[in-house]
Parts: structure tokens; C-alpha cells; sequence
């Protein structure tokens, strides 16, 4: 009778905080990589009431008390701040929180193309992040890319975009114990 009394209690609190896991899970389910990441995290702020400032300008006369504020460095790291409410320009000090994010992934190397063995084609890869990258061999991947294209001489825009390609599949075998951590330094 207590057993059952203590996993009801148990159940109903875990039960409050199932839609902000819900939530968290279709965050993380949506932003496999850093360049997602900072878009879903950049919808979030302006749908909160954030204005986008731009990276490398000067911020003079466009920080206002009781502001919300954040800007992008290469899509892939996001930087968001809140002005507060007794800010005068000139005056005073300001107090920063940091925190930092890291979203293990595989990238694609530069020039990775193997020569094809068995009928698969082979792409280098190299690890980014601290991933628990067993749990990651013998699965489906998907595949996400960012695109860069050149509007004008030295003005880059990036956009980024995720597919999944149903013809084709991206696999990391499994590798054999022979082969693992203790007789091969990654």
C-alpha cells in the first residue's frame, strides 16, 4: 500500500513537468546541428519581443532602457541580452550571464569523397562536440547542409536547410571490438 501511494505521488509530480519535456524534445528533435540550434533559439526571441542587432556595428543609439536585443555570428552562435529598465547611455556598468551550448554532430570534411567500396560511397567525416558517438554507429543519419551563396563580392548569405534523402541512406557501421576505443586513438 505505501509502494503504490509513493508511485502515485511520484507519477503526478513527474506528470507537471511533462509538456516542457515535450517541448524540450521537439526543440532538440528540430535543431540537429548549431546553424538550426540559433534559428529556432532567433524565432523563439522575436516571437518574445527581441530586435535583431546587427554583428560588428556599433550599438550607439539604438540600446534603450527595458530593451531586448540579440545578434548572430555565422548563424551558428547566438548572443541575446535585456537592457534594463534604469539604463542611461553613458552611465554605468552593465552585469553579463554567459552560457555555452555544444551540439555534437559529424561534418562532413572538405574534400571527404572516398573511393566507393562494396557498392557504398564513402564521405570523411570528422567528430565535433563531446557525442557519445557509440550510440551513433549502425542508424540512419540525416543529412543537414548549409548552402553559401554570393550575392555580391565579399557579401556572403548563408541559409541553411535540412533534408531527408529517402534514395539514399547515411550509415556509421558499428565498429568491430578488435577495433574499439582501447586499441584506436580517434
Amino acid at each position: 500500500m505505501a509502494a503504490t501511494n509513493t508511485l502515485q505521488r511520484l507519477t503526478s509530480s513527474y506528470a507537471k513537468h511533462l509538456p516542457l519535456a515535450e517541448e524540450c524534445c521537439k526543440f532538440l528533435t528540430a535543431s540537429p546541428d548549431p546553424f538550426h540550434a540559433v534559428a529556432n533559439c532567433v524565432k523563439r526571441l522575436e516571437s518574445a519581443g527581441f530586435k535583431a542587432l546587427k554583428n560588428g556595428a556599433a550599438f550607439t543609439g539604438q540600446l534603450h532602457a527595458g530593451g531586448k536585443y540579440y545578434y548572430t555570428v555565422h548563424q551558428s552562435t547566438l548572443v541575446a541580452f535585456t537592457v534594463g529598465k534604469k539604463y542611461h547611455p553613458g552611465e554605468g556598468g552593465f552585469h553579463m550571464i554567459g552560457g555555452h551550448t555544444d551540439s555534437p554532430n559529424l561534418k562532413v570534411k572538405p574534400r571527404s569523397l572516398k573511393p566507393p567500396k562494396n557498392g557504398c560511397i564513402m564521405l570523411g567525416v570528422e567528430c565535433y562536440g563531446g557525442g557519445l558517438w557509440h550510440t551513433w554507429f549502425d542508424r540512419y543519419v540525416q543529412l543537414v547542409y548549409l548552402f553559401m551563396s554570393v550575392e555580391r563580392p565579399r557579401h556572403f548569405q548563408l541559409s541553411i536547410a535540412s533534408r531527408w534523402i529517402h534514395s539514399l541512406f547515411f550509415c556509421a557501421p558499428l565498429t568491430p571490438i578488435i577495433l574499439s576505443a582501447e586499441f584506436v586513438v580517434i
